[in-house]
């Protein structure tokens, strides 16, 4: 591990606003001595901003006529359907369909479809 590695955390500390006293003076120090740092920070701090832009989602309908879920999933964990069985539940792990979490613009989000009855 370079000494670069260890201040990732102090990075995300700063970022989060906890730094303070004398771990806030060490770190700025840190920052204008250390060129890899400095290029750490900002990649951090854009990473950062997008995170706070985006959100992830979750949103499906489910048709009881036809037994299926309609769903996105926007830059959500992949999401799991617990059918009842005969004997045990079924889990479904279904698809991260789209992938992609909302307000990163131009890009598309895929709908994808789950039958609910066990076949």
């Amino acid at each position: 591990m370079t000494p670069c590695d260890a201040y990732s955390a102090e990075i995300l500390r700063y970022l989060d606003n906890d730094l303070h006293g004398q771990e806030l003076d060490e770190f700025r120090a840190r920052i204008e001595t250390c060129e890899a740092c400095r290029t750490n920070l900002v990649a951090e701090k854009a990473l950062s901003g997008l995170f706070h832009r985006t959100r992830p989602l979750f949103y499906g309908e489910y048709d009881p006529a036809a037994l299926t879920l309609n769903y996105v999933n926007a830059g959500h964990n992949p999401p799991i359907v617990i059918r009842p069985g005969n004997r045990s539940p079924q889990m479904l792990h279904l698809k991260a369909a789209g992938g992609i979490p909302v307000g990163i613009a131009g890009l598309a989000i895929r709908v994808e479809n789950v039958p609910t009855r066990n076949q």
